[in-house]
Formats: C-alpha cells, sequence, structure tokens
C-alpha cells in the first residue's frame, strides 16, 4: 500500500498568502487591516513617548551598523533588525498590544515593526534598480553594456567609467 504524503501546512499557508491580492479582498476586511496597522503605529508612538524608549534607543544606537532603516518616530537610522527591535519593544512596551475581550487587538505587533523597517530598505533598493534598468535600456542602444544582473552592470558601467576618463 503506498502511503501518501500529507501536505505541509505552513506551506499550504505560504502559499495562499502567496497568492491573496488586495484587489479581490472584501473592502471592510480591508478597510479593517488599515485600521489595525495604524492603531499598531499609534502604540509604538505611545511606546516611545510613555519614556520606555530610552534606552532601548540608546542600546540601538550605540550597536552602529548600516543606516539602512528610520526609527520612528525619531528619526535616527539603523539597521532592519535594530529599527524592528526597537519599534518592536516600543509596542509592547505599554503593553497595549494584549487582547482584552471587546477590545481592539494589534495581531501585526510583531510583524508590522519588521515590515516597516524592510519596507524602507526594499523601496530605496527598488528605486536604484528602477535607474539602473533606465540606465541599461539607455546603454544597450550601444554595443556596450550586456550584462544581466547590477553586480555585473555595475562593473561594465565601472570600466567605461575609466576608460573614458583616461
Amino acid at each position: 500500500m503506498k502511503h501518501e504524503k500529507t501536505p505541509d501546512p505552513l506551506a499550504l499557508l505560504g502559499l495562499a498568502a502567496a497568492s491573496l491580492r488586495i484587489e479581490t479582498l472584501p473592502a471592510e476586511v480591508v478597510q479593517r487591516s488599515k485600521q489595525r496597522v495604524l492603531d499598531t503605529i499609534g502604540c509604538l508612538i505611545a511606546g516611545y513617548h510613555a519614556g520606555i524608549a530610552d534606552a532601548i534607543r540608546s542600546y540601538v544606537l550605540a550597536q552602529g551598523g548600516a543606516p539602512e532603516a528610520t526609527l520612528l518616530p525619531g528619526g535616527q537610522k539603523t539597521t532592519v533588525a535594530l529599527a524592528g527591535l526597537a519599534h518592536a519593544t516600543y509596542i509592547h512596551g505599554l503593553e497595549l498590544s494584549d487582547a482584552a475581550p471587546r477590545a481592539t487587538v494589534h495581531p501585526g505587533k510583531e510583524i508590522i515593526p519588521a515590515a516597516l523597517a524592510l519596507a524602507e530598505l526594499y523601496a530605496r533598493r527598488w528605486e536604484h534598480e528602477l535607474y539602473f534598468r533606465e540606465a541599461k535600456r539607455v546603454l544597450r542602444q550601444t554595443d556596450v553594456l550586456q550584462s544581466h544582473t547590477v553586480e555585473t552592470g555595475a562593473q561594465e558601467i565601472a570600466a567605461i567609467i575609466r576608460e573614458t576618463a583616461v
């Protein structure tokens, strides 16, 4: 008798989530999702202003690292991981993230801080990618710049600059 493998529930959930499109969701679901995100960001700001942010912000800034993401609402720059840590700490700090009967809950308290930090990083990378694609499109009108990746394209552009500068 052949034993069929049971599908991985996490993989099924991931596939379902990946296929979601905002256009296909009911308007009420979209509206309530937006409200939850804004409410969670409100908890972030409330936690920041309640005085609990000083210690975590000092710790985060002392770690150094690439300026990839902005600490809200102060505006300092840090890594994506440390911005996510600080924001999640602000949200949890006042314990506003707990569920209460008939009260607003903050189901994204673990996801929203990471998503905010990553969104900033990816938006910047996407701007660079769009710029690179346009430069590549223009340069492809010649027989120069035939690369297919950002890295090899950057190498070709550096070589062109080096040759034209000499």
